[in-house]
């Protein structure tokens, strides 16, 4: 027995793999070939030994000696086992059990043989070695040399075969000798800057989540390329002084690209690593897979991808032999048991030395074998042949469906034919076949409402005459009929008449939400003009800014909100208004469809917000379209909870008073506590609820059951699934309905109505007078389940942007399909399903919602670097525990202390508080490359640590201890002292209403207020035992409606509340 010999630098990571899961089939490596004709078995047999005896690699086990894994040589043993089958492909399934076999690498041999035959006279040889010790090329000289030693044999004439020139062990030595010291450390370098920035997994869209246990189930879709591609192949080839190879290896980069979105994608692909001649009859794992990076930034031409990667080939090829384990050390990748380090997408264009295998006496013919495991998420395969080439895609089949992989193959060859024969650039090959076109164009809608019926003015008076003593809305103890909302809006609709108000004048609504914003709502659109919500809360800067863009000069309010109206335009003050003079018809509005409805801010990427104009034919499609399929029944109710200056709030109202339903009031204080929320809609026995996922999960925390309600409606952010099971066990009853839109296209323009036990949750399709389209960067239709940006069309996109032409021109395209149709790019990422439902992605660029409010995270990040002391700094949003949280990473200015306090009062100035970030003080901004921040090693710093917080005092005591564990839960930070505040730590309203929760259900007593007047654990700690004291005779927790107005207001402006 030879001397144990290490292990080469590939070998030595298949058996850490291994060792992780022991006998994993995936490391097989199967070859196979079809014999007709008497086949000799015991020839067959004897020439096994004879092969297992020239190649120690088939006699090769692996032992650990003082902690290492070394290689042990055994004599030889390579049994044949016959096996028989029915047809040839009942012999292909069992060759695929056989590969499946699980080696033991210790106790060896890592190789079987075994022959399957099939009546009359064909037979199936089948040769399974692990991958430990063999390679393709390995295989090639297995197969050949077998012949050779099985012909000798029946035809008794010596075998006539050289020793090969070296064993596996010496070539082992050798390496791990040679690739050491200066020389490794020079290809690592290569290395690691070839692949700085590139993004350690490929985002390919896929079919089912990837498993965590990496390597599972494979299959292989089988496709050809015809001899005409294959030709234009080579002549492109020719004219671009490259390769076939790297054409195709090019084609299959871009394929990814589309598909994936992303700008760079690492794609590998092996080297034979064979240029020494002693290597060339060598069996063992000799071969290396190279990581390249193709880079798709600026809208390349293919011609010029091609060309980039040619230029990169002769460094990849000097630094060829780098061990792949000591790259991903050096690169420090993460371990993941379900992704392939560095790159999970492989690409291969077969050629292996040789002669084919001869076996004299039977016919010879290829069988390509399939052990159906998979290594990499993709393994594309192309080899040459007579009519073209045959190529294999295997894919992880945990991941894939076959649908996708034959589609896959198809947009491979199409964008290959296209790349080849008309070039241009990547971004506009096309993808799609006729048919695939015709399809999605079908899913895309009509576009057209022709049921949308009169305007809102003339809707509700109709509604109203049909209903008149009907209760239309209740605001606490004040009730109001449709008759006299009727009346109501008329008369405050004359009195705006007079004043000037008509068709195209912007009147502003300073008012908090209550009966009175509604008779506002309608008598602004009563009398011909377009509503502007004034949130009161606003900072006056805000307020200040919107009145300025928007010209108003009338704005309604009272006296409770008048001092937020900034100085300029006239006011009317209702509490102080006598309209009793002023006529109850309605006035004529002189309105058409297309006259402006509304004007509702967002949130800008400059640093200032954007007026959206919505008109009325905007606004008609998404309300005749809740109705038509979620029609209303008798005696249903429904409540207002959503604040004024939000899109959802419009529709919200509108939607029931249309329809003669009576709508309830809710101040913000019950809104925001979930006890007292659930209390409200179990009293007003309320129906229907539209709420945005986090409101929603406030709601399941709180005690109480909502028996009345039949529809919980979605809106505004991601529904996650396991959201969508709790809502529908705890409201079986009713059914749930997921919705998506924007301010610019008038809320919501798709409907899901969400199934039990949905794995996740789609935005459905688009409603009537909507059209979506799931559009590339090129403004061309995606696949089925290849990620577009979400376009809108129809009767429901806005006009633009109140005085920005430039950035209406922007968002608000003309449509590619010359209908004339303008499309409003939303910036959401979608795909279709196969069944032409559509599920929501995430942003395609640096916008984000916050428990249901549209973000720029360039408006935020803008006020930030106003504040003097601020050198630059970077804008995240992170997401606990199903809650979304702005975080502001902050390089201070040179020589300047920044003042964390100082610049949350200077935010606060400027933004709503839903924009307001938590300040996070950093050294430095870590930057990619290319010089742009580096926002995922941000991401990855851990628990953050924000400005303000004090020194650590470790929890002192058990009640102390279950307090910080609820805070660390909260908030999702590592840890947290005694003494830390709760605002400084990331805490917002809502974290606090889910902390008053959570201590509540751990047994401590704790009011809504508490977290605002008691900021750390020690104080909330000392706050709850009072609590208790006081709560001794009361078995329930009540707060006063007008105790939870202040504290949303408190919450609101906490900075103040710290200082006080």
């Amino acid at each position: 027995m030879a001397e144990p010999a290490p292990l080469a630098h590939q070998q030595h990571r298949v058996w850490l793999l291994d060792r992780l899961d022991p006998g994993n089939p995936a490391f097989n490596v199967p070859f196979g070939t079809w014999l007709r004709g008497p086949l000799d078995r015991s020839a067959l047999a004897g020439a096994l030994t004879e092969l297992a005896g020239r190649h120690e690699a088939l006699r090769t086990s692996f032992v650990v000696h003082d902690t290492e894994p070394v290689m042990v040589v055994s004599p030889p043993d390579l049994p044949l086992t016959e096996l028989a089958a029915a047809t040839p492909a009942d012999a292909l399934d069992r060759a695929a059990e056989v590969a499946r076999h699980r080696f033991d690498l210790a106790a060896g041999p890592p190789a079987l043989a075994a022959v399957i035959s099939v009546p009359p006279d064909r037979h199936l040889l089948v040769l399974v070695v692990h991958h430990i010790v063999c390679d393709g090329w390995s295989g090639t000289i297995l197969l050949r040399d077998l012949g050779a030693l099985y012909s000798a044999r029946v035809s008794g004439v010596p075998a006539r075969l050289p020793a090969p020139a070296i064993t596996p062990s010496a070539y082992a030595r050798r390496q791990r000798s040679e690739l050491s010291g200066q020389r490794l450390r020079d290809h690592l370098d290569f290395w690691t800057g070839h692949l700085a920035g590139a993004p350690p997994v490929i985002a390919l869209p896929t079919d089912a989540p990837r498993a965590a246990s990496g390597a599972g189930a494979g299959a292989i879709h089988r496709f050809t390329l015809d001899a005409d591609l294959t030709e234009r192949v080579r002549r492109f080839a020719r004219q671009h002084r490259a390769t076939p190879f790297l054409v195709l290896y090019t084609a299959f980069g871009a394929l990814l690209h589309r598909y994936s979105g992303q700008d760079r994608v690492v794609v590998g692909f092996p080297m034979a690593n064979r240029t020494d001649p002693e290597l060339e009859s060598l069996v063992a794992y000799v071969s290396n897979v190279l990581p390249m990076c193709l880079d798709f930034s600026d809208d390349p031409g293919f011609a010029d991808v091609l060309t980039g990667v040619r230029s990169r080939l002769a460094p990849v090829y000097e630094y060829q032999d780098v061990p792949f384990p000591a790259l991903v050390a050096e690169l420090g990748v993460p371990r993941d048991l379900g992704v392939n380090p560095i790159f999970q997408v492989h690409f291969a264009l077969q050629w292996f030395p040789g002669d084919e295998a001869g076996f004299t006496g039977l016919e010879v013919a290829p069988a390509p074998l399939d052990n159906r495991t998979a290594k990499f998420d993709l393994y594309l395969s192309l080899e040459w042949a007579s009519d073209g080439m045959r190529g294999e895609l295997q894919y992880d089949a945990d991941q894939f469906t076959g649908a996708r992989a034959s589609a896959m193959a198809g947009h491979y060859t199409r964008l290959l034919h296209a790349a080849v024969t008309h070039g241009g650039t990547v971004a506009t090959l096309p993808l799609l076949t006729d048919g695939e076109r015709d399809t999605v164009a079908r899913w895309s809608g009509t576009g057209r409402d022709t049921d949308a019926g009169p305007l809102v003015p003339d809707l509700f008076a109709a509604r109203a005459a049909r209903c008149p003593s009907r209760v239309a809305l209740v605001d606490g103890d004040r009730r109001m009929t449709f008759g006299e909302l009727e009346a109501n809006a008329n008369r405050l609709a004359h009195r705006l008449r007079r004043m000037g108000v008509g068709p195209e004048r912007i009147v502003g609504v300073c008012l908090d939400r209550s009966a009175s914003h509604l008779v506002a709502l309608l008598a602004v659109l009563k009398a011909g003009g377009a509503y502007l919500p004034l949130d009161p809360h606003y900072p006056p800067e805000r307020l200040a800014f919107m009145v300025r863009d928007s010209s108003v000069t009338t704005v309604v309010t009272d006296t409770g909100a008048a001092h937020a109206v900034p100085p300029g335009p006239a006011t009317l003050t209702l509490d102080e208004l006598d309209l009793a003079d002023e006529p109850v018809t309605p006035v004529h509005h002189g309105l058409d469809r297309d006259n402006l409805m509304s004007v509702l801010y967002t949130s800008g990427s400059t640093g200032r917000p954007k007026g959206v104009l919505g008109t009325h034919r905007n606004w008609l499609p998404p309300i005749a379209a809740m109705h038509r399929e979620f029609p209303f029944r008798p005696g249903e109710v429904c409540c207002q909870k959503t604040p004024a200056s939000f899109v959802d709030a419009v529709w919200e109202s509108l939607d029931p008073l249309l329809h003669g339903v009576p709508l309830v009031v809710l101040p913000d204080g019950i809104v925001r506590d979930p006890s007292a929320f659930v209390a409200a809609l179990a009293e007003h026995r309320v129906t229907r609820l539209v709420a945005v996922p986090s409101l929603l999960r406030l709601l399941l925390d709180a005690p109480g059951a909502l028996p009345d309600l039949t529809l919980c409606v979605s809106s505004g952010e991601e529904l996650t699934p396991d959201l969508a099971r709790r809502l529908r066990t705890r409201l079986p009853a009713a059914r749930l309905v997921n919705l998506y839109g924007t301010t610019e296209v008038a809320a919501d323009v798709t409907r899901y109505t969400v199934p039990d036990g949905a794995r996740r949750v789609a935005i459905g399709g688009p409603i009537a007078g909507a059209r979506l389209h799931l559009l590339d960067r090129a403004l061309g239709p995606v696949p089925v389940g290849v990620p577009g940006e979400i376009h809108v069309g129809g009767e429901v996109v806005a006009r633009g942007y109140l005085g920005a032409p430039g950035l209406t021109a922007e968002r608000f395209v003309p449509s590619p399909f010359g209908d004339g149709e303008r499309l409003y790019r939303t910036g959401d990422l979608g795909r279709y399903r196969p069944d032409g439902v559509v599920e929501l992605l995430g942003r395609a660029d640096r916008q984000v919602k916050v428990r249901g409010v549209r973000v720029e995270l360039g408006e935020v990040a803008s006020t930030v670097a106003e504040f003097g002391s601020v050198a630059d700094c970077a804008v995240l949003v992170r997401t606990e525990l199903g809650d979304t949280q702005l975080l502001a990473y902050v390089l201070p200015a040179p020589g300047r202390d920044l003042d964390p306090a100082a610049l949350d009062a200077h935010l606060r100035a400027r933004l709503p508080s839903h924009l307001v970030p938590t300040i996070v003080p950093i050294a430095e901004l870590p930057l990619l490359p290319n010089g742009k921040v580096d926002t995922a090693a941000l991401a990855a710093t851990g628990s953050i640590a924000p400005a303000g917080v004090t020194e650590y005092v470790a929890p002192r005591g058990r009640e102390e201890a279950a307090m910080a564990a609820i805070w660390q839960r909260v908030l999702g930070v590592d840890r947290v002292g005694v003494h830390d505040n709760f605002f400084d730590l990331g805490g917002d309203s809502v974290r606090a209403l889910r902390l008053v929760a959570l201590a509540n259900q751990e047994g401590f007593r704790l009011q809504a207020q508490d977290p605002v007047r008691s900021q750390t654990v020690a104080e909330l700690v000392a706050a709850s035992g009072a609590t208790q004291d006081a709560a001794k005779d009361t078995p329930s927790l009540t707060v006063a409606a007008s105790d939870l107005d202040a504290l949303a207001r408190l919450i609101t402006r906490r900075a103040d509340a710290r200082d006080a």
